[in-house]
């Protein structure tokens, strides 16, 4: 076979005659082996030469080489020439004929010209000519059974397969081991019977449908096909008909198709040309995007048949009037259509589950393609993303979010003595502050973190889901006048964890005092940053706190937060969104504990991973709920990642989800 050329590069040219190289950059023709055999290397003209000579210029070096090695000559020279500054055509001609070398299927030539560091130097002359003596017949690994399917690679697979199914009347297994492009040459199946398993990869149709006849069961799952097809009748991506004689049951799930289908006559479908009289479909979770067309009569987003009883969908989703029949859009009620925005935006892969994934920034799928680790698609509120967890999920500021109580978590409260609780303080003008029986402002709390106590003034945020959050401050604390001494604290479930008091002559922001905090939080708990002072003259403080989830755990069953044990009912499948910022190791696994009021571990249940990943967006863990509630309800529930196999039940992570007591 003879290279045909082609140009690509800033600098570096490659055409139909020369190899050119730039300044310090090579010029590189490679050809992958399509088949394992013997090949002759040979050349166009039986010659090769450097363009032209330059008296100031540097060699040009040409070298054939097979993969990593420079191949040798027949000679047993290597494969490498030098056309020094006075080579042209007619001085320093070369030639090779290169015989027996042995190739395997995807083996790369490499047809290097080197320059170095010399601008004045020139390309070379170099057609190539690869010659099969000898090729190899296609080996379809496995032996077509259950427990050991052919594994289809290319397309030389899949005409291997037809070759073999061709021969018998069994029920044949197959799995795909690589997304396959078909060529215009890759006859489609003419009869199957079995499975057929895409294992999550795609196939790339040039005209012809995949399977011609489907006869007796026939099963699909976990394909996706592009390309195009075209027929006169029966056109689809998948099938493009059942067999007439006897029955046949088919079986589709987890695929999708975006390839075009066209019909110049009559019956055009994603999946399924024509299902003739007393055959049968089942489609689960699937999807159509390709544009189907029949010029004629019947036409339909997955399948069509003689009955609409033959056909039942499950969770299946096609893209609105991408169906036509003579000129008529076809949207039919028995799958779900959907608008190329809704397709766009993920909504269609969020429906379609775990099974599928869709990147929906740059470079982004327009539709549903195989689940990978960073290509899951998740909800929040009415907006679809790759992002279980952002950046704006996991950090809060009271100065940013300053407004109304409640929001971000953030309240503003002053301390009760006679009570024994926080109360809320009041919105005045621009600021939260109490007011005396007179109506004299007291304490105030303002977006700057200016925090005037009468006695106690409190600024406190309240969890929104379990983790290990960072407090810290954004300046340092100091007090904005002169006064009596002020305490500042964070409390936490009424216990003390950080406290430091501030002179009351201290005023100088330079000498003021920080704190950089790490504590475990639950679902709901509320963290005070307190402002106590003994003497109600005391000054202001200036305290802006903020806090950053470093993990969190967030629990959701029909995507509901659970804030309570009594939530969880047997028989629930409950999802945990947990993040991770560095420790988890690929080899922890996740447990739900269960604890007594002793601490006492009474129940673990193992997760689950369901997609996503732990460190940058988050990932999801799924727990099946076999217990009943008043069998735990004094319990204390508990997400722990554990290193290693469970066996050593020491956490590296432990959350409290939520507590009854």
């Amino acid at each position: 076979m003879e290279w045909t050329g082609t140009q690509f590069g800033t600098g570096v040219n490659i055409n139909t005659h020369f190899i050119n190289p730039d300044y310090n950059t090579s010029a590189v023709l490679a050809w992958e082996a399509p088949y394992s055999g013997i090949v002759t290397l040979s050349l166009t003209d039986n010659t090769m030469y450097r363009v032209d000579s330059h008296p100031n210029g540097g060699d040009s070096i040409a070298t054939l080489k097979l993969n990593d090695e420079i191949l040798k000559l027949n000679n047993g020279q290597e494969a490498r020439w030098v056309f020094d500054k006075n080579c042209k055509n007619g001085i320093g001609n070369q030639n090779y004929t290169i015989t027996d070398v042995q190739i395997n299927k995807g083996d790369i030539l490499y047809h290097e010209v080197d320059c170095g560091e010399f601008n004045s130097c020139a390309g070379i002359y170099w057609k190539p000519i690869i010659t099969y003596t000898y090729m190899e017949p296609y080996h379809l690994e496995g032996d077509g059974s259950q427990e050991n399917p052919y594994l289809i690679d290319s397309t030389d697979g899949l005409n291997a397969l037809a070759d073999v199914i061709a021969t018998t009347d069994k029920p044949i297994y197959s799995k795909f081991t690589a997304d396959v492009k078909a060529s215009g040459n890759t006859r489609p199946i003419e009869e199957y019977t079995g499975t057929i398993d895409g294992n999550n990869h795609k196939l790339t149709l040039r005209g012809n449908t995949f399977i011609k006849k489907a006869k007796n069961k026939v099963i699909i799952k976990n394909l996706i096909i592009d390309g195009n097809v075209n027929a006169t009748n029966n056109a689809a991506a998948f099938i493009s008909h059942t067999d007439t004689a006897g029955s046949t049951d088919i079986m589709i799930e987890n695929c999708g198709n975006a390839a075009v289908v066209r019909a110049s006559e009559n019956n055009a479908a994603g999946f399924v040309g024509w299902i003739n009289e007393n055959d049968k479909i089942s489609i689960k979770n699937s999807y159509n995007y390709g544009q189907v067309t029949s010029n004629g009569s019947a036409a339909e987003p997955f399948a069509n048949a003689d009955a609409s009883l033959q056909v039942t969908y499950e969770n299946c989703y096609y893209i609105e009037n991408g169906t036509t029949a003579n000129g008529v859009a076809v949207n039919p009620q028995m799958s779900t259509k959907k608008t190329k925005q809704e397709f766009d935006s993920g909504e269609v892969t969020y429906s379609l589950g775990n099974a599928f994934g869709q990147k929906l920034t740059e470079p982004k799928n327009e539709y549903p393609v195989f689940r990978t680790s960073d290509n899951g698609v998740y909800r929040k509120g009415n907006v679809y993303t790759n992002k279980l967890i952002e950046t704006s999920d996991l950090k809060f500021s009271m100065q940013s979010s300053f407004g109304q109580q409640s929001k971000d978590g953030w309240y503003y409260l002053q301390y009760n003595d006679a009570t024994g609780v926080y109360d809320e303080l009041s919105w005045l003008d621009n600021y939260y502050a109490a007011k005396d029986n007179s109506g004299n402002v007291t304490s105030y709390i303002t977006q700057q973190g200016i925090i005037q106590p009468t006695l106690s003034a409190c600024i406190g945020w309240k969890a929104p889901m379990a983790g290990k959050v960072r407090l810290t401050t954004g300046t340092n604390i100091f007090k904005i006048g002169k006064g009596a001494a002020t305490t500042v604290k964070i409390i936490i479930d009424g216990k003390s964890i950080w406290q430091e008091t501030i002179p009351g002559d201290q005023i100088d922001e330079s000498k003021g005092i920080k704190h950089d905090i790490m504590v475990d939080v639950g679902c709901g708990d509320m963290i005070y940053f307190d402002v106590s002072a003994k003497d109600p003259t005391s000054a202001a403080v200036f305290w802006t706190p903020q806090v950053e989830y470093i993990q969190t755990a967030k629990f959701t069953a029909n995507d509901k937060q659970i804030l309570n044990i009594s939530e969880i009912n047997n028989g629930n499948r409950i999802e945990c969104l947990f993040y991770d910022a560095g420790i988890l190791e690929k080899k922890s696994n996740a447990y739900l504990a269960f604890y007594d009021k002793n601490g006492t571990m009474v129940k673990l249940s193992e997760a689950a991973f369901v997609g996503g990943n732990s460190k940058g967006s988050g990932c999801i863990l799924s727990f099946d709920i076999d217990f009943v509630y008043e069998d735990y309800k004094d319990c204390e529930l508990s997400l722990m990642i554990i290193n290693g196999d469970g066996k050593n039940i020491n956490p590296i992570v432990k959350h409290n989800l939520y507590s009854v007591k």
